[in-house]
């Protein structure tokens, strides 16, 4: 009798939890209390990408994991355009509604991308912010000199390119893309299956605004204490290398007030993933500094 209430319990504050946040595109799992973090997931990922992170973080801190819409089974948005604007303004929605107060926000690639921005247009609502792999300018790490004129043909033809595309072929292209960002061939297959069952539609928006939209001058203005953690190790066969990675990141960070820079030494792009410890290492120490 005992063990059927206490599951009852569980279950209504599970049921509690999801109900709570209604009215948002995204879905939020809350876990730990204390000082609010917001952790955002990158391209076609899951929130579950951060349970070894938020595994250690929610002893002292209430973690808001964030899936975003269209991405791993979540519902996607109707409107098919501004994918990045919407769901930047949403976020900002829900630390102001919800949390209300500033928050800490760990971002991985698309997620980081989405913190940087949020703390550029709602600075007040930022307090620290760690972007994981994650550039102002995608486009401009792969092709040097692009602009976002000169760039936007091709993020026309990609996105094309993956509306296009075969079932079985478009999972052959993320099978491939995945060894190329995780170490693990385990977790290969875990973040796959998210990719999977995203809306297609939804990754081809997401990536072509990513891929053309520049945020290199305006970031002068975010005065948020920034650290960026970033990967080399799955480009060294094509000639990169840890330093020309760092010079990367700090070349397009370059308007950043207060931005501290710190590259893996053998981690893909899932760094919190290939390279476990010295993630939380670099993030413990830059959440207790003052």
């Amino acid at each position: 009798m005992k063990r059927s209430m206490v599951l009852i319990c569980l279950f209504s504050c599970l049921f509690s939890l999801r109900t709570a946040f209604a009215g948002y595109s995204f879905e939020v799992q809350v876990r730990g209390e204390g000082v609010p973090i917001l952790l955002i997931p990158g391209l076609a990922s899951d929130g579950f990408v951060w349970d070894m992170v938020v595994g250690q973080l929610e002893k002292t801190y209430a973690c808001h994991i964030v899936t975003l819409p269209g991405f791993s089974g979540v519902l996607p948005l109707e409107r098919k355009t501004d994918y990045l604007i919407h769901v930047r303004q949403e976020i900002q929605r829900y630390i102001a509604d919800e949390i209300q107060q500033p928050v800490i926000i760990i971002g991985h690639s698309l997620g980081g991308f989405l913190g940087l921005n949020i703390s550029l247009h709602h600075p007040e609502s930022v307090s620290k912010l760690v972007i994981v792999d994650s550039y102002p300018f995608y486009s401009a790490v792969m092709m040097p000199g692009a602009t976002v004129q000169s760039v936007e043909p091709q993020a026309s033809m990609m996105k094309d390119m993956l509306m296009k595309m075969k079932r079985a072929d478009y999972e052959v292209q993320q099978k491939a893309t995945m060894a190329m960002m995780i170490r693990d061939t385990t977790r290969q297959k875990e973040a796959l299956q998210w990719s999977l069952d995203s809306d297609r539609e939804t990754v081809a928006q997401a990536m072509y605004e990513l891929m053309t939209t520049d945020l290199r001058e305006e970031i002068e203005v975010v005065k948020t204490p920034i650290l960026v953690l970033g990967s080399w190790a799955a480009g060294e066969p094509y000639g990169i290398t840890h330093q020309s990675t760092m010079e990367a990141f700090k070349n397009q960070y370059a308007q950043a007030e207060d931005c501290q820079i710190e590259v893996a030494r053998s981690a893909f792009h899932f760094i919190m993933w290939d390279e476990p410890e010295w993630f939380m290492k670099q993030t413990m120490s830059f959440l207790a500094a003052e």
